[in-house]
């Protein structure tokens, strides 16, 4: 119980930026989770870890803590902290300049998503996509996927994240002098 809590308060330490303290609290419940066999709480314990790396823009330092995660325990955890995991593995595969990985993770963690309902975290991730690929050089792709994501944040009601897809396909139809078009937006 007191490991439990102690991955509890290493999330709220990092929360509070106080990352070094919350590391160290979570690598402690891990290997009591280890030492008891409990795979679920350890893994959990270990993403607590990469979490406070996330939070300082440390994606290296939390890669391959996310990808041992993902290797040895992702069948241990439920869809949602699978879903979650994925997604910040690509999050650090784009950080890192592995852009196909990114793609493929963020694919995977959208469809997990999609599996368990939660219809507005697969958007975001699938905006994600459009992002990485509008960044790296795939305009007429993002251009598709902002369209078609539009559409998705209307239905959902995630009105800010219609306005945001509308401001990077303008971005995107500006660039390519489709002022016109842009200006519908």
């Amino acid at each position: 119980d007191l490991a439990r809590l102690a991955v509890v308060r290493g999330l709220v330490l990092a929360a509070r930026e106080q990352h070094d303290e919350a590391r160290t609290i979570a690598r402690e419940a891990a290997e009591v989770f280890k030492a008891f066999g409990d795979r679920q709480r350890f893994a959990s314990a270990r993403l607590a870890e990469a979490f406070s790396f996330l939070q300082e823009l440390r994606y290296r330092d939390a890669l391959p803590i996310l990808e041992a995660v993902e290797r040895d325990y992702s069948a241990d955890i439920d869809s949602t902290a699978r879903g979650g995991l994925v997604t910040n593995l690509g999050v650090c595969y784009s950080e890192t300049g592995r852009v196909n990985e990114a793609l493929d993770h963020f694919q995977i963690a959208a469809a997990i998503y999609d599996e368990i309902g939660s219809t507005s975290e697969a958007a975001r991730v699938r905006y994600n996509v459009a992002s990485l690929l509008a960044a790296h050089g795939r305009p007429a792709d993002a251009k598709v996927r902002l369209r078609s994501l539009r559409t998705e944040f209307e239905h959902l009601g995630m009105h800010h994240a219609v306005v945001t897809s509308d401001l990077d396909l303008a971005e995107l139809l500006l660039a390519e002098h489709s002022y016109a078009e842009a200006e519908m937006l």
